[in-house]
């Protein structure tokens, strides 16, 4: 009998959380604290805005001459980094990516490639000495320019060995 005394919500414990759940996330939709994302937000590459090109080692160069200026030149900025492939690989946390080589020897344009299966297959077709214009977004310099969400726009010469 003492069941009966105690309320529905206290007997079905599973369906209160449930319901509570689905009542919170669509409070949340109506009220703007929860909402899904625009699915052209997702792009990070939009073809309207304008690209600078510049070959990798300029890049380097303006940063070394006036990481200030280089910055306001081309960081966030939309870039297509002409270059020979140093390093081909996949960092800590499981990012594609492509070093360009350069004249010196402490810092590198490291591009992160975007993660789809066009880009990925393309830059599975590169080698050390080949010679490519990555598109990306400039986002970070330490010692190294940090390219994000890269894809290969052009394979200009393949001289690395198959």
């Amino acid at each position: 009998m003492p069941d009966k005394k105690r309320s529905w919500f206290a007997r079905n414990s599973v369906w209160t959380v449930i319901i509570l759940t689905v009542i919170i996330v669509i409070f949340g939709l109506i009220f703007g604290k929860i909402r899904p994302a625009p699915a052209d937000s997702m792009d990070t590459v939009p073809s309207e805005e304008p690209v600078t090109a510049i070959e990798a080692d300029k890049l380097l160069a303006a940063y070394a001459q006036d990481a200030a200026a280089a910055d306001a030149a081309y960081k966030e900025k939309l870039l297509d980094v002409a270059g020979t492939v140093k390093t081909i690989g996949v960092d800590m946390v499981g990012s594609p990516f492509i070093t360009f080589k350069s004249n010196d020897r402490a810092e590198n344009v490291h591009c992160v490639l975007k993660f789809d299966l066009t880009t990925i297959g393309m830059a599975a077709e590169l080698s050390a000495g080949d010679i490519v214009v990555l598109r990306g977004r400039l986002k970070s310099h330490s010692t190294d320019v940090i390219v994000w969400d890269c894809i290969v726009v052009q394979i200009l010469r393949n001289l690395g060995p198959k």
